[in-house]
């Protein structure tokens, strides 16, 4: 289950390699802005990030 989870994840990210990282410049852009917001509060950012990439895992499937 996992595995096929993982080659899922993987295979999504080999076909939309582009798009991925436009997608994930623009979060990290995004979580920049709202890190600078919440005085660099670095542990909200790893949680945007994490949002994202599940955002991004569930837009492949």
């Amino acid at each position: 289950m996992i595995k096929n989870l993982i080659y899922i994840f993987f295979n999504g990210f080999k076909k939309s390699l582009k798009f991925w990282t436009n997608f994930e410049i623009f979060f990290y852009l995004k979580s920049l802005k709202f890190c600078r917001f919440f005085e660099k509060n670095f542990f909200y950012f790893k949680i945007h990030k994490k949002i994202s990439l599940f955002f991004l895992f569930f837009l492949f499937n």
